[in-house]
């Protein structure tokens, strides 16, 4: 099992087609400075969820704003 500051960095990059080269860092928004729309956020969620065998409730996604506030909640759930 992945880092899962490593798997959230890795998964965004593949949604949205960053190269390993583009920073990204635990304060950027998601919406904001990376750019994920809904579908991407969900998909993100996803990805998540499967690979840590979590469940991300609704309610807790009004808290995550940055990278660092996933990273976050995967660790609390792990």
């Amino acid at each position: 099992m992945t880092q899962p500051s490593e798997f959230v960095r890795e998964t965004i990059r593949n949604i949205k087609g960053y190269s390993f080269e583009d920073p990204i860092l635990d304060e950027n928004s998601i919406r904001g400075t990376l750019g994920l729309d809904s579908l991407d956020v969900a998909d993100l969620v996803y990805e998540i969820e499967y690979e840590y065998n979590i469940d991300i409730k609704d309610v807790e996604m009004d808290s995550v704003k940055t990278v660092g506030d996933f990273i976050k909640l995967i660790e609390t759930k792990c």
